[in-house]
């Protein structure tokens, strides 16, 4: 297991494979290809059939996500970009009561 802080130092324009940045969001490589699909996630370089991600940018996709309390995590809380708001079935479509 990796440790916050201890990440090996890389050159910010280094471009990542995508199973690399799975592995540093802790994500699987599908849920990156579905974020790339819904516009969710960091940005992404097409080059030919290849993808890949600028470190840098992954860096800052992550910093952005920072919550100070829990309240603030609901905007994140679906997966596909919408905001859960109060209501987290509001993600699975469903109607508040």
């Amino acid at each position: 297991m990796r440790l916050v802080g201890q990440e090996p130092q890389i050159d910010p324009n280094q471009m990542l494979t995508e199973v690399q940045v799975a592995d540093l969001v802790c994500q699987s490589v599908r849920t990156l290809q579905k974020w790339r699909v819904t516009g969710q996630g960091p940005a992404f370089y097409k080059l030919g059939q290849s993808v890949r991600y600028r470190y840098a940018e992954v860096q800052g996709w992550v910093a952005s996500r920072r919550v100070k309390h829990t309240t603030e995590a609901q905007r994140f809380a679906c997966g596909d970009g919408r905001q859960a708001g109060r209501d987290a079935r509001a993600c699975a479509g469903a109607r508040p009561d």
